[in-house]
């Protein structure tokens, strides 16, 4: 084909385009405009959860097998620097007959499947291969660019569609329906080839929200999931826990409550360079409170000797559902119970009815053990209302125990992810152990 052939096909093309766009006079981001009007608009949006309920069909090698009870746990990115990886927080449990067929989780730092963690290499193609509808989400945003694409159609309905092109070179075609702009086709490359998703019987939540109750997935063409969303629950408070599935070997409570144990001081130093944190003594002593629980532990933090202690816990630590949740209780006579942690056995008779529960179920720890134990209360679901502020805070703590010294730390963030107290990502304050 000669230079002048190929410039001619390049020019019939380009005027073509502009005439398909002119013919109707909508640009890219009018169809995505509409897209997202249709779709709820900000309820849709900023949707901050998305617990869905349903059952699907499952196909491998031409063979089917029916999930008769199918739940996804979403807790949507509020920001999205890469689309088609890990985002935000996700869990998918797959039912036959309450018969655990999978389980695939996102807990915002690592994937796992029902059997633990996932190795690096297998959780980064299963994320390529996964991720990608928050691009619609986010088409609007400045960082994203959108080209409009041939009008095609969708199972009958003509479509218009357009690519969206994310801030890191990613790419995500989408179908639009022109009469009711639903969405009505999502696909983008992975790991396992071309993969697209057809959604069907929308319906409308009581905020607007609007939700796709057939979803199907297709890799390379071929059909690999039929769903079926029979309900939708927005802004729910998951535990932040059921994101993280602990390996059958991690689930040793006896241990992790051992590797607690002793009485850990910040380095003075350290703390007088930090803003002002104070120079903490913690506590921990494991306790035999059969009324509390199996795996029981006590934490007091001092501050200053001569006053009352600075905290005072009673944490209870039990597996559901594959993980390891510590749920921290208050004394509710803490006067009772100071310096607890050298004579245990004052709290051998303590019931639930001499605590309170006092921060909500989203604030509770998760561990998981790999050269150590490491215990989280994760940011994106622990909210708290601070009412000196009189506004609400993201709030997270880790704990990475360790024989000679103890990682700590707490941090936490507005409502816009802005960071309003403690040390950036992957620091930690030193605790050595002193007993």
């Amino acid at each position: 084909m000669t230079k002048k052939s190929l410039l001619s096909i390049a020019l019939f093309a380009l005027c073509f385009s502009a005439t398909a766009k002119a013919a109707d006079g909508l640009s890219a981001r009018d169809i995505m405009a509409k897209a997202t009007a249709a779709a709820g608009g900000d309820a849709w949006r900023y949707a901050r959860t998305n617990l869905m309920t349903g059952d699907a069909m499952l196909y491998r090698d031409g063979n089917g097998v029916q999930a008769d009870r199918y739940e996804m746990r979403r807790v949507y990115p509020r920001e999205l620097p890469e689309v088609h990886t890990n985002t935000g927080l996700f869990r998918l449990d797959a039912y036959r007959q309450d018969r655990l067929l999978f389980t695939i989780s996102y807990d915002g730092q690592r994937m796992y499947d029902q059997n633990g963690p996932m190795p690096a290499e297998q959780a980064q193609q299963l994320a390529a291969s996964s991720f990608g509808f928050s691009a619609v989400r986010f088409a609007l945003d400045d960082s994203f660019t959108l080209t409009r694409l041939p009008d095609d159609q969708v199972e009958g309905h003509a479509s218009y569609f357009v690519r969206i092109n994310d801030p890191s070179g990613g790419h995500t075609l989408v179908g639009v329906d022109q009469t009711d702009h639903m969405l009505r086709y999502v696909g983008w490359q992975t790991p396992r080839g071309w993969h697209h998703r057809l959604y069907s019987d929308h319906y409308t939540l009581e905020s607007g929200f609007v939700q796709p109750g057939r979803v199907r997935l297709y890799y390379d063409g071929v059909k690999t999931t039929d769903i079926n969303w029979t309900s939708a629950t927005l802004d729910v408070d998951f535990a932040a826990g059921l994101f993280t599935v602990a390996s059958a070997d991690s689930r040793d409570l006896t241990a992790l409550t051992r590797a607690l144990q002793g009485s850990y001081l910040m380095d003075p130093q350290i703390a007088a360079a930090d803003n002002g944190v104070p120079s903490a003594t913690n506590h921990f002593a494991t306790l035999n409170a059969p009324a509390v629980g199996e795996h029981v532990v006590y934490w007091q933090i001092d501050i200053d000797k001569k006053a009352p202690p600075y905290r005072q816990v009673i944490m209870v630590f039990r597996e559901e559902n594959g993980t390891i949740r510590q749920k921290n209780y208050s004394l509710i006579d803490a006067a009772k119970y100071v310096d607890g942690h050298r004579q245990p056995e004052i709290f051998r008779h303590i019931t639930m009815a001499d605590l309170r529960e006092t921060l909500p179920a989203g604030c509770d720890f998760y561990w998981r053990n790999e050269t150590a134990w490491h215990g989280a209360v994760n940011t994106e679901t622990c909210k708290i209302w601070s009412e000196s502020r009189q506004t609400w805070r993201f709030v997270g703590t880790e704990i990475v125990t360790g024989k000679d010294a103890m990682l700590y730390v707490e941090r936490g963030f507005d409502e816009n992810n802005q960071p309003l107290f403690g040390p950036p990502a992957g620091e930690y304050y030193r605790l050595n152990r002193i007993k």
